[in-house]
């Protein structure tokens, strides 16, 4: 068989940029017929902590930022695009140019009414906030121009954050978060190309800043993997105008995973609500012939470019959740060889999602969007890390979760999941070289708060859990609550909602169309070589003002070992209620019913009975 090396690739593609300027529409003064409507210029300038983290490696600060260009052709006959300019400079310039990290189309050729994305990633200052942006795109064939776009690169006040897909794939739960100060309302929102049976509204009336969710049924299910693009609309200071993004469609699930996983240790995974794990191979082998169906395991499959036989001959498996591109290619792999790597696993295999893991802040922006699930690694106790920590065994734990948070901006509107600390033993704290549970604990509530969409532990080593059995232990007990509130999380997203909280305390509020999760951590610690040492908060209280679609119905305390009730006070659109005492991490849920806490305890203790299960 004859397979296509990276260099010969690279090759075939300088040529036919090198075409481009022999082609007559390369006259930037060739003249065309607008038959391309350019819809909505989505631009995400690059943005990561530089304050309270510091990476060594930004060498060469990112100045652009992600640009997503919508249009639709409204002419009665197909447009196939050949080539686009910028700026008055060729495609071919820009994509030999140090300043364009990658760039792709999405939709070609485009029939009468279809739409398209072409996006740019550019991390210099071309691609600045409020640069000039003068676009056309060059029909292939006659190569004349066929669109003409003016603006200039800003950021919205109203983005659609997120975009959840339900299983079924006829329902999609869209988040749009709306920094601006003017009042704004949501009048409208659509799956381009597909028939709407309902649209929901919750907060499409806001007086400032917020968040809003709709919740749209379609007649027909999305055909899977397809590129699928949300046009909302909105009227704002008397004008009405549109916003749009897109990712591909497949149905989300709260996926709980590991790296290393063999049959030895599939009885024992379950028992501790890890149902993942890296497993790469062909269909006919034991995992995804018997092993998968009888233990209820997913696999991320290994994608490497070179080998396609086994991208085909995973195919539609049902066990296979992801192809895994790579790990930590932030290190020394370009994202245009990335992009490369997802274009070769998205064409032998089109039935699954793309994910990638990176390792570095600075670098977020220049990788996340790519993939269809990006992934990042970082972990705050005795490990190898590339930011700069305070000590040699240990920095902030919130540092994770400052990672999660920069990562998920960077990938809107687009699921991430997160590598989080478990079961290894690193080295650099000889004392206790792996997290204790609570400080294990903390990291994951930090990434499941900034929005994280699945959690896999870093790792879970048999060896090392039986020499640290709390640890361990801790996992299961963290796992229970996130088989209690994952299919919840999956249709959520972090909003902006005012709270008063003691100092000490980061409140991390996660909502979604029918409830609303307080992540709640206490900063008050002392980093040590052995175990950080948490000042216990007591007593502690919240205030919290509910969106105005949420009247709080009961409040429930989520642990492990319980689900409490907890009384509260209203007092217009807030609530007040008392936390007790707040060690390392507290887990809220706010609802309109009045039962909660008794149907979550319901479903904890059938989790928890799980636990046993032992698949003979």
């Amino acid at each position: 068989m004859t397979r296509l090396t990276s260099l010969t690739v690279l090759l075939l593609s300088l040529n036919l940029l090198s075409a481009q300027t022999l082609q007559k529409g390369a006259d930037p003064k060739a003249k065309g017929v607008k038959r391309l409507r350019f819809d909505y210029l989505d631009y995400r300038p690059a943005r990561y902590e530089r304050e309270k983290v510091f990476e060594p490696q930004d060498e060469q600060p990112n100045k652009g930022g992600l640009v997503r260009l919508y249009y639709t052709n409204e002419s009665d006959k197909p447009i196939s695009l050949s080539f686009w300019r910028l700026n008055g400079e060729d495609e071919s310039f820009w994509k030999l140019s140090p300043g364009l990290a990658w760039s792709r189309k999405l939709g070609d050729p485009l029939g009468p009414g279809e739409s398209g994305v072409l996006e740019f990633n550019g991390t210099t200052e071309d691609f600045a906030a409020s640069k000039k942006f003068e676009f056309v795109w060059i029909e292939r064939g006659s190569f004349i121009p066929v669109g003409l776009f003016k603006s200039q690169l800003q950021e919205d006040s109203a983005q659609i954050s997120f975009i959840g897909i339900r299983p079924s794939l006829t329902e999609l739960v869209v988040h749009v978060r709306y920094t601006g100060r003017e009042p704004i309302e949501f009048t409208s929102a659509e799956v381009l190309g597909k028939r709407t049976s309902s649209v929901e509204w919750k907060g499409d009336k806001l007086d400032g800043p917020g968040h809003a969710i709709a919740r749209i049924r379609l007649a027909e299910p999305l055909a899977p993997m397809a590129v699928t693009i949300i046009r909302v609309g909105l009227l704002s200071s008397g004008q009405s105008r549109v916003i749009q993004a897109h990712r591909r469609a497949h149905p989300d699930a709260f996926m709980i995973g590991t790296w290393g996983i063999g049959p030895d240790s599939y009885v024992q995974l379950k028992q501790h609500h890890i149902s993942m794990g890296m497993m790469s191979g062909k269909r006919e082998d034991d995992f995804f012939a018997r092993d998968a169906v009888k233990f209820d395991l997913q696999a991320m499959v290994g994608a490497k470019y070179h080998d396609v036989d086994a991208l085909r001959s995973i195919g539609d498996h049902p066990r296979a959740a992801v192809l895994y591109l790579a790990d930590e290619p932030d290190w020394t792999t370009p994202p245009s060889r990335i992009l490369h790597d997802d274009e070769i696993a998205r064409h032998f295999n089109p039935h699954k999602p793309t994910l990638v893991t990176l390792c570095r802040n600075v670098q977020f922006f220049e990788y996340a969007s790519i993939v269809d699930i990006p992934c990042q690694d970082h972990y705050s106790v005795s490990a190898p890390t590339s930011s700069k920590w305070p000590t040699l065994y240990g920095t902030r734990l919130e540092e994770t979760g400052i990672y999660t948070r920069d990562l998920k901006r960077a990938a809107e509107p687009k699921p991430i999941w997160i590598w989080s600390q478990g079961l290894f033993d690193w080295d650099e704290r000889p004392q206790h070289p792996l997290p204790t549970p609570d400080e294990l604990a903390f990291q994951l509530w930090q990434n499941v708060g900034q929005g994280a969409k699945g959690i896999l532990w870093f790792t879970f080593r048999k060896n090392v859990g039986d020499k640290y059995p709390a640890t361990r232990e801790e996992i299961r007990r963290c796992g229970r609550l996130l088989r209690l509130i994952g299919d919840d999380l999956v249709c959520s997203d972090p909003a902006i909602i005012p709270i008063d909280a003691p100092k000490s305390l980061e409140i991390m509020p996660i909502l979604g169309p029918d409830r609303l999760y307080l992540f709640i951590t206490n900063s008050d610690y002392k980093i040590h070589p052995k175990a950080y040492q948490w000042e216990p908060l007591s007593p502690a209280s919240l205030r919290v003002t509910l969106p105005s679609w949420l009247i709080a119905g009961s409040v429930a305390q989520l642990t492990p070992d319980s689900i409490d009730s907890i009384p509260f006070q209203s007092q217009g659109s807030s609530i007040a209620f008392d936390l007790g005492t707040v060690n390392s991490w507290k887990l809220i849920a706010i609802d309109a019913s009045n039962d909660l806490s008794q149907r979550l305890e319901i479903r904890r203790k059938e989790i928890v009975a799980a636990e046993s299960k032992t698949f003979d």
